[in-house]
């Protein structure tokens, strides 16, 4: 199964790495990097993606409402917030994130994330399409 990974950084740089280190592990995941949740809420509605990792600092109201947009639209989605600092636990309770890190983290703690959640979500398509309920 293909997975479909959706990457929104207004830092390209930090996006880009990102990519690299998901395409080096993943290598038939089909990724796409925007700067911005508007942006990435168009780039949603062509391709659905498995797993949405957001860097919600630049816009935390907006993307905020893109979490829920996606997660509304398409329940088995993951999220993962990579936020650029600390944010209060209030805040990310907002996000409605499957994992939470905060920048700098290792690649290797990314990639587990991603993989981790990448996982859920085919396991949660499985059972759709068998029929039975997710547990």
């Amino acid at each position: 199964m293909s997975n479909h990974v959706l990457i929104i950084d207004a830092d390209s740089g930090a996006a880009a790495s990102t990519r690299a280190v998901v395409q080096r592990r993943i290598p038939n995941a089909s990724i796409v990097c925007e700067a911005t949740p508007e942006r990435g809420w168009s780039s949603a509605q062509h391709t659905p993606p498995d797993l949405l990792l957001i860097d919600p600092a630049p816009y935390p109201s907006t993307g905020s409402l893109l979490i829920q947009l996606c997660q509304e639209w398409w329940p088995g989605i993951r999220v993962l917030v990579l936020a650029s600092g600390p944010v209060s636990s209030a805040r990310r309770q907002q996000f409605h994130a499957d994992a939470y890190l905060e920048k700098p983290a290792s690649p290797a703690r990314v990639l587990a994330a991603i993989v981790d959640l990448l996982q859920k979500s085919e396991r949660l398509q499985a059972q759709y399409e068998s029929g039975t309920s997710p547990r």
